[in-house]
């Protein structure tokens, strides 16, 4: 097996980065830079997605860009847009991208105003958007039609503030809740493929050294990566969450970074002492294909399309005082 391994430092002149993720297979880098024009009231709002960019003129002052998601096809794109006078309260925006890169505004109902996660369905033609009472709502563009999902299963923890496709019909929901002046952060597996009796199972909490890491899903089959121990050991867990294989970190290292390639064949694994450890994944086993020995702590790890693998690390600094 032959990786092609890139270190990459990356220095950012943008004034706002962000990444969106509508699937394992598809993961977009997403740029957003604000430019002045030469009338200083007025400002250009540029997209990129790697190979295509999108522009539209904007209000320069009068309202803040919190963040946007992009259609799996490309063809639209959510905007949060907040007002200077009320910047806590999500008011989105729908645009349709036309042949030309430019976004034209389409009608959405509500604004879907106080929507805490929001993401397009793998069709294209609905989203789907949480509220602040964990409420999950199928909203259709074409109608402006808005449904309630209600679901049976596990009670839901805290507030859904991020929700993620896995395919069709499995959609992973990430939460947030506050005990003791403490941040937990949980993960909800939602089975939408009957609207009528829709599911819902509970991830148990991970367990990381010190960044949450996020659940990653395997494909084939599907598995989702569990993080425990103090970051120490990586489970993989099936759709009812049991613990189908499992890893440990190095001796005196624990788990910094993960990444699965587009085929969901490999699982790089990254270690605060600098070792990336590469697994193949065969139905319900992970083979060590390879070791890659650096210095470091592994921050990121990612695989392009056509499955090359790079990563950033941070290097230690020791000087005598």
């Amino acid at each position: 097996m032959k990786y092609i391994l890139i270190l990459s430092v990356c220095i950012s002149t943008t004034l706002i980065g962000m990444e969106t993720t509508h699937s394992n297979k598809n993961k977009n880098h997403v740029l957003i830079k604000r430019i002045n024009l030469e009338d200083p009231r007025q400002s250009k709002l540029i997209i990129s997605d790697n190979n295509n960019f999108f522009t539209r003129n904007i209000s320069y002052g009068e309202e803040t860009i919190y963040r946007f998601v992009i259609a799996p096809d490309k063809k639209n794109i959510l905007i949060d847009f907040r007002t200077n006078l009320i910047p806590s309260m999500p008011r989105y925006r729908l645009f349709k991208v036309n042949h030309k890169g430019l976004l034209n505004g389409v009608y959405l109902k509500n604004n879907l105003t106080q929507a805490s996660a929001v993401n397009f369905l793998p069709n294209n033609e609905q989203i789907i958007y949480s509220d602040y009472d964990n409420r999950l709502h199928l909203y259709d563009i074409a109608t402006s039609d808005s449904t309630q999902i209600t679901f049976n299963g596990d009670e839901i923890i805290g507030n859904i503030i991020n929700v993620t496709f896995i395919n069709d019909d499995r959609i992973l929901a990430k939460t947030i809740s506050k005990k003791y002046d403490t941040y937990h952060y949980g993960h909800v597996l939602f089975n939408i493929k009957n609207l009528d009796n829709v599911t819902t199972v509970t991830f148990p909490e991970q367990s990381c050294h010190k960044k949450m890491l996020p659940v990653l899903c395997i494909p084939y089959p599907k598995m989702f990566t569990h993080i425990t121990d103090n970051g120490r050991t990586l489970q993989l867990l099936d759709e009812t969450m049991n613990i189908v294989a499992s890893h440990s970190a190095p001796e005196n290292s624990y788990i910094s970074a993960m990444a699965i390639d587009p085929e969901g064949k490999n699982l790089a694994i990254g270690h605060s002492n600098g070792t990336i450890i590469i697994y193949g994944i065969l139905f319900d086993k992970m083979n060590e294909k390879d070791v890659i020995k650096t210095y470091g702590i592994i921050k990121s790890l990612t695989f392009d399309k056509n499955g090359s693998l790079s990563f950033k690390q941070k290097i230690r600094n020791y000087s005598n005082i």
